[in-house]
């Protein structure tokens, strides 16, 4: 039997950024998160963290050829369609944020699925929410 501590293969910092995506990817208005998007949001750099994501399948899942038969709004023209609508509904902040409309139609055309992942709990594009259980009683 192995003494070896779960998890010693990571840092607490590489800990602090799985534990703030997980949690980003359960309660995100926009459940279809992207690498570009995390950039702003946690200290590691983009290669760092899908290196990361990828290492915890039971987590987090990237949008496979199945997923994207299965769920539409995986297929990239749904994604761009719902993107270029500017709503905050359907549009992760990161793209709202690029005001040059050129630009912005760049950015999301570029995008691909591999670029972007799905909490495993969220089972299909636009699930609610993930309830959260309170880490401090009221």
């Amino acid at each position: 039997m192995s003494t070896k501590l779960v998890g010693a293969k990571y840092s607490a910092e590489q800990w602090d950024t799985l534990s703030a995506v997980w949690v980003m990817s359960c309660d995100d208005k926009f459940p279809i998160m992207t690498y570009a998007g995390l950039r702003s949001r946690v200290t590691l750099a983009e290669d760092e963290v899908r290196k990361l994501v990828g290492s915890r399948r039971e987590l987090f899942r990237p949008i496979s050829e199945r997923e994207r038969e299965r769920h539409p709004k995986t297929r990239k023209a749904d994604m761009i369609s719902d993107m270029e609508s500017s709503t905050e509904d359907h549009t992760p902040r990161w793209i709202l944020d690029i005001f040059d409309p050129a630009e912005r139609r760049r950015t999301i055309e570029e995008l691909h699925t591999r670029d972007a992942f799905i909490n495993q709990f969220r089972r299909a594009p636009y699930d609610e929410q993930c309830e959260l259980p309170p880490l401090i009683g009221d």
